[in-house]
């Protein structure tokens, strides 16, 4: 007892207070510490709002790209100089600090599309450490404090989004060389492109998958089954062209889905078509029936070939309208194995009802097949869909009119095809078309 009046007295004579007077000192003294914290705080902002105007100054041009190392910040100090600067002008943060280890702390503003993530891992790999995170902020540290400089110009400096983009071109072009090269039966080719790329698939999409299958409403559910057979039925009737008619013929009848696609949006959706995009459509068209005469010749194969093609094209753009809404009620890697894994089913029983064998083919045809799989499919598409977090859209549809282009000049090397005058002339229309269509929708 003696020594709690002792300590009271001596807290007393600290805040020149009496034993009676003490609660109200203290509340009076905590009162204190936290306007002087919050004044601390306000002056640590405005210090670090300078600090972010200074360096958006040095930066330039906006968006910037601020990368900048301390001695002795900590994360925290990091994490809130990088919210100042990406809320005060677009731009990509990227910090770094030595305070005992490096530490790395990137973020962007709202609307930029970098992936901030795959940055940061790309510089951790130079410091030897480890993080994460998501979205627009991810940070991290290592060890090895002699990599931060090194691992902040790296990553100011980021490999063009052009190059990823140009390589899914060339990737997607090789489909119709490799289906022709397999030698199979076109719906076996069709079923084993998508069936062997839904099992790849599997191991990093089945736990989202398991997550937000369950949870879809039966009509949701029903669209996504839908979608698949589209799915399935625009590789039956393309793959199947191939067998007809020329790859050039082919491959630039179905890439004129996108105008099939904005057409099935105003019947089913009643979104409105504008005047240029109903002119592309009757472009593309024109150039359609300039290659159906120059098939003419050829025959009623070749014509049934270009028949199928375009059915291709009807088919994948009704598998885009339908998944439309799917694409924000499931995330991207589940809605892709639900639709693969259906288009995989309907192809069977296609196959089935046709008689179509699926086993029994040779070594070399598998080896095909697990080609068009892996390049035209996952890897074309995987980095289109990488393409689309860094690019517009438009941007993006605007490269990929070079599928038909790499295609035809791929079937010449192989295959010894040269495209007729008319095939040509047709496909010069169509490109011009689809051009038209990707400006409509940049501006």
């Amino acid at each position: 007892m003696r020594r709690r009046l002792r300590a009271l007295d001596e807290l007393g004579a600290v805040l020149s207070a009496g034993l009676a007077e003490l609660p109200q000192a203290a509340r009076r003294l905590r009162e204190q510490l936290h306007e002087s914290d919050r004044r601390g705080r306000e002056l640590l902002d405005r210090a670090l709002e300078g600090e972010a105007r200074r360096l958006l100054a040095e930066a330039g041009s906006l968006p910037a790209v601020v990368a900048r190392a301390f001695d002795g910040w900590t994360p925290a100090d990091l994490r809130a100089l990088a919210g100042q600067l990406v809320a005060l002008a677009p731009c990509v943060a990227l910090l770094g600090s030595r305070a005992g280890k490096a530490h790395l702390v990137f973020a962007q503003s709202e609307g930029m599309t970098h992936d901030i993530g795959a940055l940061l891992r790309e510089a951790l790999t130079l410091v030897g450490g480890r993080g994460g995170g998501r979205g627009n902020l991810a940070q991290g540290g290592g060890d090895r404090v002699e990599g931060l400089d090194e691992a902040l110009v790296t990553a100011s400096r980021p490999a063009s989004p052009f190059v990823p983009l140009a390589l899914a071109v060339v990737c997607i072009s090789t489909g119709s060389i490799f289906v022709r090269m397999a030698s199979a039966p076109p719906l076996a080719v069709a079923f084993y492109r998508i069936f062997i790329a839904s099992l790849l698939l599997v191991p990093f999409a089945a736990g989202s998958a398991r997550r937000s299958w369950p949870t879809l409403p039966p009509r949701a559910g029903a669209l996504l089954v839908a979608s698949g057979v589209a799915l399935g039925v625009h590789f039956a009737t393309w793959i199947t062209s191939l067998s007809f008619t020329s790859v050039a013929a082919s491959v630039l009848l179905v890439n004129t889905a996108p105008l099939f696609t904005l057409a099935f949006s105003r019947a089913f959706l009643g979104e409105g078509v504008p005047a240029v995009v109903i002119g592309a459509m009757a472009l593309a068209l024109a150039g359609a029936a300039l290659i159906a005469v120059g098939d003419w010749p050829e025959g009623a194969n070749s014509l049934t070939g270009d028949l199928l093609a375009l059915a291709g094209a009807v088919t994948l753009s009704l598998y885009h309208v339908i998944g439309r809404g799917l694409r924000a009620a499931l995330p991207l890697d589940a809605y892709v194995l639900g639709v693969w894994a259906t288009a995989a089913a309907t192809l069977a029983a296609l196959s089935l009802a046709a008689r179509v064998s699926l086993a029994g083919h040779p070594p070399r045809t598998y080896a095909f097949l697990l080609a068009l799989a892996v390049v035209p499919t996952l890897g074309g598409h995987g980095l289109v869909n990488l393409s689309l977090r860094r690019l517009p859209a438009p941007t993006v549809g605007l490269f990929l009119l070079g599928e038909p282009v790499g295609a035809t000049v791929l079937a010449f090397f192989f295959f010894h095809e040269t495209p007729g005058t008319w095939t040509l002339a047709g496909g010069a229309i169509v490109l011009a078309s689809l051009a038209l269509l990707t400006r409509a929708a940049r501006t």
